[in-house]
């Protein structure tokens, strides 16, 4: 294989999972996923790859999460056993941040924000 050809591989690959940014009960996400999950990528990648739209937002972080936390508790419910542990995957991820921006909100409320 060509180093041209590896690039175009990787490429793809970037791209295909970059497509599963945001919200997984959004659009065609699960449709997404399934099709990222059958070319080899793991359930971690595709659930991390879906936690990348979490970068900014407006609001508190934990108003956030809890959306977050809604959207993969409505594709945990889908059919494919593989969704169902990215999402799984995703609620881990999100239900620590939850708790951590939590704490941090508790923080603020008794000493301050430094």
């Amino acid at each position: 294989m060509t180093v041209k050809e590896r690039l175009i591989g990787l490429l793809n690959y970037v791209e295909e999972l970059a497509r599963l940014a945001g919200q997984p009960n959004k659009g065609n996400w699960v449709e997404k996923a399934k099709c990222a999950l059958s070319h080899g990528h793991s359930i971690e990648k595709v659930a991390n790859a879906a936690c990348h739209g979490i970068l900014s937002w407006w609001g508190n972080e934990f108003d956030m999460c809890k959306e977050w936390i809604e959207a993969f508790e409505t594709v945990r419910g889908d059919p494919d056993e593989r969704i169902q542990q990215v999402a799984d995957s995703g609620l881990s991820y999100v239900r620590d941040r939850y708790e951590s921006a939590l704490n941090q909100e508790r923080t603020e409320e008794t000493y301050g924000r430094p």
